[in-house]
């Protein structure tokens, strides 16, 4: 049961993350009174802010069941899968070193239960 909160934190922070930069991108920072308000407090970044409010309690969940170091390790997965996100919904540019880094944090997780 462990690993499924786990799976779900990295699940839920990469969603955050991904909708706080779709938030980001929505933002105006004309002051312009309440069409301002309007566009900070847009949907993606309350979303957002919910989602990364929650997602800790699958991590807290996720260590009562599992040693720190494997539920940490995981964590990892979290870099890998905001990168592919950022480049898959927002085209944003992964360089070599980008996909030399997520192969070792890859590797890191498979090598990590032997």
């Amino acid at each position: 049961m462990g690993y499924l909160y786990v799976f779900f934190m990295v699940l839920f922070t990469v969603a955050g993350q991904l909708l706080a930069k779709k938030g980001a991108l929505c933002m105006s920072f004309r002051w312009e009174g309440p069409t301002s308000l309007k566009t900070i407090f847009n949907r993606y970044l309350i979303l957002a802010g919910v989602i990364l409010i929650v997602t800790p309690v699958f991590y807290y969940l996720a260590l009562k069941e599992l040693d720190l170091s494997a539920a940490f390790a995981f964590t990892g997965l979290n870099y890998v899968l905001v990168s592919l996100g950022g480049k898959a919904f927002f085209a944003e540019k992964l360089n070599k070193y980008h996909f030399v880094g997520m192969a070792l944090i890859f590797l890191g997780l498979v090598v990590f239960p032997l």
